[in-house]
């Protein structure tokens, strides 16, 4: 299998009505366990690497294991950007495979925060990567 999209994940379980958990990955060793134990229960997961995480994991590194990962497994996998603050960071993820992005503007007035999620979503949709928005 390969990465998904975040919709991918949650369309099919609104369907089937069950939850995906996600999970915060800052390294290799939280991946494993969560692969381990996703593949334990043969469910879903969603990857979190948030933008406060890029400190203590390089997503260059980090990306071609997940994608690794996800195409050996029978279980659908999204790699998130949990709570991606600044453009940079959006692009960054987006350009190096993440499937799914967390626009957080909720500092943002709400006129400004809507407008700059309208930047990322057209963004990221360009690429195929699904987007989440905190609107505050």
């Amino acid at each position: 299998m390969a990465l998904v999209t975040l919709k991918t994940i949650l369309e099919k379980a609104y369907v089937k009505g069950y939850a995906v958990g996600a999970f915060n990955v800052i390294n290799l060793t939280f991946l494993e366990a969560i692969i381990q134990a996703a593949r334990e229960t043969r469910s879903p997961v969603i990857l979190n690497i948030a933008e406060v995480h890029f400190p203590f994991v390089t997503l260059e590194h980090i990306v071609p294991v997940v994608k690794r990962v996800a195409e050996e497994e029978a279980f659908d996998l999204a790699l998130n950007l949990d709570h991606g603050l600044s453009t940079e960071a959006i692009q960054r993820a987006a350009k190096n495979g993440f499937t799914s992005i967390m626009f957080d503007g909720s500092t943002l007035d709400f006129t400004e925060n809507v407008r700059q999620t309208r930047e990322v979503v057209d963004y990221c949709h360009s690429l195929g990567v699904s987007v989440e928005a905190e609107l505050g």
